[in-house]
């Protein structure tokens, strides 16, 4: 049974956000491109850490990403709204990527590089004369440097179990048994 992948108050914030902006829209279904309003939305640091600052804003963001995706539900139509198959893909696909960085949760910055194979959002961030590689590679050391430093974590860890262990076998081979006081030997 698989588990269901734990995403972080902030990815299913920039989920319902993306999905709002569907249903203010009047676009039938939420993909991928959406998700980087949702994502901005929550998490403008993010692109802030990549030098995003000066050529993004959120209403110049918003009217970009909806150039991607207009109206398909007209003003009578009820609204009703789906998550595309391909924004279902991206989500587990960020969940694989969580996991590949040991991770046990499904964070803004995972499902941000899961959206880097997308054509609309690397077409986006051109769109604001922006290198979409620059940009996933900035996220993308942030979250190997957060696996750096529990590699090292961990490396300490394993040394301080090693110590650990050669103390107690330098004891036990220095004490005799300490039960041999309580034996008799009979040969």
């Amino acid at each position: 049974m698989d588990m269901l992948p734990n995403f972080t108050p902030r990815v299913q914030q920039a989920i319902k956000i993306a999905k709002n902006l569907c249903v203010q829209s009047r676009v039938k279904s939420v993909d991928p491109i959406h998700l980087i309003y949702g994502i901005f939305k929550v998490q403008d640091t993010l692109f802030f850490s990549m030098g995003g600052e000066s050529a993004l804003s959120l209403k110049e963001l918003k009217k970009a990403v909806l150039n991607f995706s207009p109206p398909t539900i007209s003003k009578n139509e009820r609204i009703d709204i789906n998550y595309s198959r391909s924004f279902k893909i991206l989500l587990r696909d960020s969940s694989k990527l969580a996991i590949s960085y040991g991770h046990d949760y499904v964070g803004v910055e995972h499902v941000f590089l899961s959206l880097q194979s997308n054509p609309n959002v690397q077409n986006l961030f051109l769109n604001f004369d922006l290198d979409p590689d620059v940009i996933f590679q900035a996220v993308q050391t942030t979250l190997e440097g957060d696996v750096e430093e529990k590699r090292k974590d961990l490396k300490k860890f394993l040394n301080s179990v090693k110590e650990n262990n050669l103390k107690a076998k330098a004891q036990k081979d220095h004490d005799p048994n300490p039960l041999e006081q309580f034996s008799i030997n009979y040969t």
